[in-house]
């Protein structure tokens, strides 16, 4: 697989999280673009661009999905 399409692949999962955690594509989205604090500032979708990356992302929504504050 490539960079490019393992980048997609990531980039897929971590919507499709966000949008099951937010049950709503704009605030996922929102989520997904904008600095958080548990993430250094960076926006999960930057974030995620690499496999270590995306597991702190998946984690974080994990986290939130079982309702610690994020």
């Amino acid at each position: 697989m490539t960079d490019e399409a393992e980048q997609a692949e990531r980039l897929a999962t971590i919507e499709r999280l966000a949008t099951e955690y937010f049950k709503d594509p704009a605030k996922a989205q929102r989520w997904l673009t904008q600095p958080h604090m548990m993430l250094d500032l960076i926006a999960p979708i930057e974030v995620a661009k690499t496999n270590d990356g995306l597991e702190r992302v998946i984690s974080l929504l994990g986290r939130a999905a079982s309702g610690v504050a994020v």
